[in-house]
């Protein structure tokens, strides 16, 4: 059985587990159980693919990433709970932050499993821009999808853009050199409000700097003098919101 619900409403983990009872268990004569721990070990019985949506709308802005707003704490419980204990089911959470307490538990060998979503590939990309009615040439295309690195959402909202503004013209939008604006704008700018300060400023530099740079290098750019230990934890924060990449290319570098 596979189960989806989004958390865009953010509900109690005891509703959402009464909910999931209710359909693993439609026609069970049994009063739920009241407390938590009871209704985890009555789900544990039953074998299901659960997939949370949305689930960093229980995390914490302008706080390190991860951390659980407190009403949601024990949703951390709940990770703790299918990650450690033996089970026949699977619980596939989709976030934009990686939430606490999942490093301890994960690794290549593991039960517990994190992907990090890249971008589509350039015919999935293709295919989005020619529904949206876009018009130009192979290499239009490719720098269009080059710029927002194949995500999807972003290659949505400006393709809205192009048509909108440039009568779906590529090569016209290009030439005008700015590639953040209208929807794409509101976009960054909620990610960034979930940011602390610190962050913030790292992104600036590393929007400057367009390339990447090293730990050390960022630490020089920042002003005031941040040391090392909490520039540690800002970029971790960051790499955990998915919004900064190690460089392959260059050992230690991040972009």
């Amino acid at each position: 059985m596979v189960i989806w619900r989004s958390l865009k409403s953010a509900p109690a983990l005891s509703d959402l587990l009464n909910n999931l009872l209710k359909v693993l268990a439609p026609s069970s004569e049994q009063t739920p159980p009241d407390n938590t721990p009871a209704k985890l070990e009555h789900l544990r019985q039953s074998r299901c693919l659960t997939i949370l949506d949305n689930f960093d709308v229980l995390l914490q802005a302008v706080q390190l990433g991860g951390m659980f707003q407190p009403a949601y704490e024990d949703y951390g419980e709940l990770l703790q709970y299918v990650g450690e204990i033996a089970h026949n089911s699977c619980i596939l959470i989709t976030s934009r932050e990686k939430p606490e307490g999942i490093d301890g538990m994960e690794g290549d060998h593991l039960p517990v499993r994190t992907l990090y979503l890249g971008g589509l590939d350039s015919t999935a990309s293709v295919q989005i821009l020619h529904q949206k009615g876009l018009i130009g040439t192979e290499q239009d295309l490719q720098q269009l999808i080059d710029f927002y690195r194949g995500h999807p959402l972003a290659l949505k909202i400006i393709s809205t853009s192009i048509r909108d503004l440039f009568d779906g013209k590529i090569a016209h939008f290009l030439q005008q050199g700015s590639g953040v604006f209208n929807g794409l704008q509101k976009l960054l700018t909620k990610q960034l409000q979930r940011l602390s300060t610190l962050e913030q400023a790292i992104l600036y530099w590393l929007a400057i700097n367009s390339e990447p740079v090293s730990v050390e290098q960022i630490q020089t750019d920042l002003v005031p003098e941040t040391n090392k230990a909490r520039l540690l934890e800002a970029l971790e924060s960051l790499k955990r919101r998915s919004l900064i990449e190690t460089a392959k290319s260059v050992e230690g570098s991040l972009s």
